[in-house]
């Protein structure tokens, strides 16, 4: 019952923020007092090629609308525990996509991923299950903010690598913009990167077209658009620009804890 309730606040407030037409908008409700244990997305800055974070994290400000701890599914509980910040922070940001059981096939494939490249196989896969998961993209997206906001345990970097790869696969713009500010910021000064900002980073040049291999999408098509391709090529060159600053003046550039 309290899922049932949760979900008809979030489907009234989507009305409310589509009145039907010839009807005047609603007034603006004044804003909630903030909880102290919200997660709220940090701003973008200059760095960062979208000015605002998707619409996905537009519940995060409001812990009232919080899913019941209950209520997530078990893969979803084992793949993010409540028990770490990075845990906390994908639930708070996926919310209802961790319900979707689409969006959870997809989550583990990511989670049984090997380390290294993936194969051909595995990102037709990958492809196939996108295809399968409307709500990905935005899932993944969230995923990938949560990476580059709160600590990452360590034993979360498979997943990370593989939803880097599960991003470009899907030619989701805020999805592969997500993945390079998570690049950004989880840049370290020296040659010892994490290995899944490692994997993030040949997912982004594969798809710039950098690296002369295909990239299979999530409708058959191994052509990646030449608007994504631009896109990943000028995140590459915004983490290229940042490692090349001197740590004083990067922007946007901050150290894994």
């Amino acid at each position: 019952m309290a899922l049932t309730r949760w979900l008809r606040r979030i489907w009234r407030k989507a009305a409310s923020t589509h009145p039907r037409e010839g009807t005047d908008p609603p007034s603006p409700a004044p804003p909630a007092p903030e909880s102290p244990d919200a997660i709220v997305p940090e701003p973008h800055d200059a760095y960062v090629l979208v000015p605002e974070p998707p619409d996905t994290f537009a519940f995060v400000r409001e812990p009232q609308d919080a899913i019941p701890p209950d209520a997530f599914p078990a893969r979803a509980v084992r793949l993010f525990p409540a028990a770490t910040p990075f845990g906390r922070a994908v639930r708070a940001a996926l919310g209802p996509a961790l319900l979707d059981e689409k969006v959870l096939d997809l989550l583990m494939h990511c989670a049984g991923a090997a380390k290294g490249h993936p194969t051909a196989g595995r990102l037709r896969e990958t492809a196939h299950l996108l295809a399968e998961a409307p709500a990905a993209p935005p899932a993944l997206t969230g995923v990938l903010w949560a990476a580059g906001t709160v600590p990452v345990p360590d034993g979360v970097g498979p997943l990370l690598g593989a939803v880097a790869w599960s991003a470009c696969v899907s030619r989701d713009p805020d999805a592969i913009t997500a993945l390079g500010t998570a690049l950004c910021r989880r840049s370290r000064p020296s040659r010892h990167q994490p290995r899944w900002v490692r994997t993030g980073l040949d997912a982004l040049t594969t798809t710039a077209g950098d690296s002369g291999g295909p990239l299979p999408g999530p409708r058959g098509a191994d052509a990646v658009p030449h608007e994504i391709r631009t896109l990943a090529a000028a995140l590459l060159e915004q983490y290229r620009a940042g490692r090349a600053a001197p740590p004083e003046d990067r922007v946007g550039v901050k150290p894994a804890p």
